[in-house]
């Protein structure tokens, strides 16, 4: 059965993200992980509190391979 990684990130620092970036796609294919949203452009359209600077959507396969990604020594 399909699972969702959700993620609503506000950086503290930038300086890790530009290799975080080039590294983590391969390592999210690798496990089977597709890219359903990847993006700092979004609106909110129904709700409140303070938007995140990004915003990452993931289907995984399953949870096990959810979990293999999130355990690889490499992310």
């Amino acid at each position: 059965m399909p699972i969702y990684s959700v993620i609503h990130s506000t950086p503290t620092s930038e300086d890790w993200i530009p290799s975080y970036v080039e590294s983590v796609g391969a390592i999210v294919e690798r496990h089977g992980g597709e890219y359903l949203a990847r993006t700092m452009q979004f609106e909110r359209l129904e709700g409140e509190g303070k938007d995140p600077a990004a915003f990452v959507m993931i289907n995984w396969p399953d949870r096990d391979s959810a979990k293999a990604f999130m355990e690889d020594p490499e992310y």
